[in-house]
């Protein structure tokens, strides 16, 4: 929906001289500002060396679900 809302604005407010479509433009052009901005950081969880020979495995476990 914002990738629609986004075509729309540029077309009809940057292109089509359109105020309230280049608000809303605007206005969108923040949201996405802020998410990228205040976008999550992964933390490392394990960091270790591995020596020749050796493995990892990595693993998850089905979540438990109700029945």
């Amino acid at each position: 929906m914002l990738k629609r809302l986004t075509t729309l604005a540029f077309s009809r407010g940057l292109l089509g001289g359109s105020k309230p479509w280049l608000v809303i433009g605007g206005a969108i052009g923040l949201v996405r500002f802020f998410q990228w901005a205040y976008r999550g950081t992964e933390d490392t969880v394990f960091c270790e060396e591995l020596q020749p020979g050796e493995t990892l495995v990595i693993a998850r476990e089905a979540p438990k679900g109700r029945r």
